[in-house]
């Protein structure tokens, strides 16, 4: 590699550190990100997670010690949780250099099903392509000494990602009802690429109220729906009385496990077991 080009790099991308030969550092929102980021960087990348295993992306605060952390950040994919909104001026003002890419802006304005609370767009691999088509491209741009890298990563993730949409195409392909009940709204993403219907306990942010109810409990004997999903992160109260009523069994689904491919093989199975 010449010396001009090296000049070149350095006067373009002004903001380029290494830590033993990683870039250094890559903030993600929520732990599906880090696979995403991980799989298109491999090693030259070093990601940090905001959010913690067990916390909801609406509730959650970031420690002082996590916002100086952030303070010295590269690059921050954004997804569109709601704890960006909240702490995000404050961040983006103490740390001029920090590129933030928000991922979910394009997507989100794709017509689906969901009500306008769901911003789970990674529950259906087919945008989580998108997504990492944008990653490729801001770790490229920032870093364009591995370009050739992160395409090779990107295409072998790429076709991981194509897989799974495919397994859970044909899983889905024989079924015995679209629908399905969760407690919170997570999985119309989901639902949308496979044909189903999401039925959601708590819609726009709000708690169904008992005539809805009463036309859920109607829908689910008339479907035969055994199962009700709740996310770990939110798990609703009156679920277990609901799950009486219906003699409905009670399975829990995390949108937010780290392992996304495996994480989303185990939930489709999940949901299929419910419908078929």
């Amino acid at each position: 590699m010449s010396l001009r080009y090296l000049i070149t790099i350095l006067i373009f991308c002004p903001t380029i550190v290494y830590a033993n030969g990683v870039l250094n550092a890559v903030f993600v929102s929520i732990s599906p990100q880090k696979q995403f980021v991980e799989k298109v960087g491999g090693d030259f990348v070093k990601v940090q997670v905001m959010l913690p295993p067990g916390q909801t992306p609406e509730t959650f605060s970031p420690t002082p010690k996590l916002l100086t952390e952030l303070s010295g950040a590269q690059l921050y994919f954004q997804i569109g949780v709601p704890f960006e909104t909240h702490w995000f001026d404050a961040i983006s003002s103490t740390n001029q250099n920090m590129r933030i890419v928000k991922c979910c802006d394009q997507l989100l304005k794709v017509s689906h099903q969901t009500d306008e609370h769901d911003l789970h767009i990674w529950s259906s691999p087919m945008y989580v392509q998108q997504l990492i088509a944008m990653i490729r491209d801001e770790l490229i741009m920032i870093d364009p000494v591995h370009q050739s890298v992160y395409e090779a990563n990107y295409q072998a993730y790429l076709k991981e990602l194509t897989d799974l949409d495919i397994t859970i195409h044909d899983m889905f392909a024989d079924r015995r009802t679209d629908y399905f009940i969760a407690s919170h709204a997570a999985w119309g993403y989901f639902a949308d690429a496979y044909g189903l219907q999401q039925i959601a306990l708590e819609k726009n942010g709000k708690e169904s109220g008992p005539r809805a109810l009463a036309s859920m409990i109607n829908l689910a004997k008339q479907e035969q729906i055994r199962t009700l999903f709740v996310q770990e992160q939110y798990k609703t109260p009156f679920i277990n009385s609901l799950a009486r009523e219906l003699d409905a069994d009670i399975v829990v689904l995390d949108p937010l496990s780290e392992d996304y491919l495996t994480n989303m093989l185990t939930i489709a199975r999940q949901i299929y077991d419910a419908v078929r």
